[in-house]
């Protein structure tokens, strides 16, 4: 079997304990946000170590498989989202939840259709990563309830993604004209 065949690996693994922890944290913020904010926080921030290990295991130990560029990216967007949808319980903006997670779809669908198209896996540019990073403090600053962060951030997120989806159309895009051009 090729190394980028493999499914069990520990940076997987790693993922998959992320899913496993997703529930928990969803119950907690959907039956009370306010006091269990704490375990909210640790809970997410083992999710938050996790993502930052299965990556730097899997760079470390050669361990990067084709199912981890795949199932990484796909447990972020559903932990972000899923949290999203749980947090309008508490008035999380219902518009920025489906500028995300419609954004989420179409990064999803447009990566699958080169994915069999062209045996190839999008990753996450700049934009990506400074739109994930504005969501962390995003989410952070509403869970915490500050509210001029949360006020900052939500612009400074509003702005990330329209830049994360222009970018990522435009990369989409050449990716098609390349492989009709081969």
């Amino acid at each position: 079997m090729n190394k980028e065949d493999k499914y069990l690996t520990i940076p997987n693994i790693l993922t998959v304990l992320r899913i496993i922890i997703l529930p928990f944290v969803l119950y907690y913020i959907i039956i009370d946000m306010q006091g269990n904010r704490l375990i909210i926080f640790s809970l997410l921030g083992v999710q938050g170590a996790t993502d930052f290990l299965d990556g730097a295991v899997a760079r470390k130990f050669k361990q990067v498989s084709s199912f981890g560029k795949i199932l990484d990216p796909l447990v972020d967007k559903l932990t972000f989202d899923s949290v999203m949808l749980a947090l309008i319980k508490y008035e999380f903006p219902v518009f920025l939840a489906v500028l995300l997670i419609t954004r989420d779809i179409v990064i999803i669908i447009s990566g699958y259709f080169i994915f069999k198209k062209k045996n190839v896996i999008p990753v996450s540019n700049i934009w990506g990563k400074i739109t994930t990073f504005s969501l962390v403090v995003y989410l952070i600053s509403f869970i915490a309830g500050w509210e001029v962060m949360k006020n900052i951030f939500l612009y400074t997120l509003i702005v990330a993604i329209c830049f994360s989806g222009i970018s990522y159309a435009i990369y989409f895009i050449k990716l098609k004209i390349r492989g009709e051009n081969e």
